[in-house]
């Protein structure tokens, strides 16, 4: 990321198209993604910092670790780190692997695993969603999530998000090849999708014992609103069109890199 240098002339002009406070909290937010990427090269405070913010759970590779499953959220991270912990490695797999600073932790453990990738636009809505942001933040956190892993994604195992959602036993059969391992359900047993997204769905249950629909993904009349606002956004706004397009370019740049390491398809 490179900040632009403006002249005094292209400063005045800059801040008249978009108004003084628009202007603002652009350089402000300019500003929080270079600290964000200085603070990724240290994950433990980065972790530290986030637990403070209670935005989500965090977890980092451990010794007793012998399968990982990684990327950016809102991409299945949960879901398929249940599904091999159901039936390949229990206790074993260690999933809710964002930062990118722990997921370079992970390529250099040397210990297999799986850095799931997710279409920008479906991602970053869900994240927008989960966090109540615009949509133009979300997008920026994948486009800035992922070209700071950039250099490191030939190294990686790709198991891209339609794929394993559309077959998720596919997912553990891939798993098990990599580490030669037996799987624990030799046939897939059609109740576990069900105890998965339950388990998933009481994580996330309010003490009144509603569900919050921000944080699961799942078709509700609450989600259907929230995901057209973001579509509205998309639609009125040109930069959104840019960040999006963007974030496109970065995920199929991802895809073809990743194809000289390994694709799970």
């Amino acid at each position: 990321m490179c900040r632009p240098r403006l002249g005094l002339r292209g400063l005045s002009e800059s801040i008249s198209k978009v108004g003084f406070k628009s202007w603002a909290k652009g350089v402000s937010r300019t500003y929080k993604r270079q600290a964000r990427f200085r603070l990724w090269d240290s994950p433990n405070l980065c972790q530290v910092l986030m637990r403070l913010s209670a935005r989500w759970h965090e977890s980092s590779i451990q010794p007793r670790t012998t399968f990982w499953i990684a990327g950016f959220p809102r991409c299945g991270n949960t879901f398929a780190g249940l599904l091999l912990e159901k039936t390949l490695f229990p206790e074993t797999v260690q999933y809710h692997i964002h930062l990118p600073g722990n997921i370079i932790r992970c390529i250099r453990s040397r210990k297999p695993g799986f850095m799931v990738l997710r279409e920008p636009k479906d991602a970053a809505i869900s994240w927008a969603i989960y966090n109540a942001w615009p949509l133009r933040r979300a997008l920026e956190d994948y486009i800035d999530h992922h070209l700071f892993l950039e250099p490191f994604n030939s190294e990686l195992t790709i198991a891209p998000f339609e794929w394993f959602t559309a077959e998720p036993f596919a997912l553990v059969k891939a798993a098990a090849a990599v580490t030669a391992k037996t799987t624990v359900c030799p046939e897939f047993v059609p109740g576990l999708l069900h105890e998965i997204n339950t388990r998933i769905e009481l994580h996330w249950m309010r003490r009144d014992g509603t569900v919050n629909e921000l944080h699961v993904a799942r078709p509700s009349t609450l989600r259907i609103a929230l995901r057209s606002r973001c579509e509205s956004e998309l639609q009125n706004s040109q930069e959104v069109q840019r960040l999006l397009r963007r974030a496109e370019e970065i995920h199929t740049r991802w895809k073809k890199i990743a194809s000289s390491a390994e694709v799970l398809v």
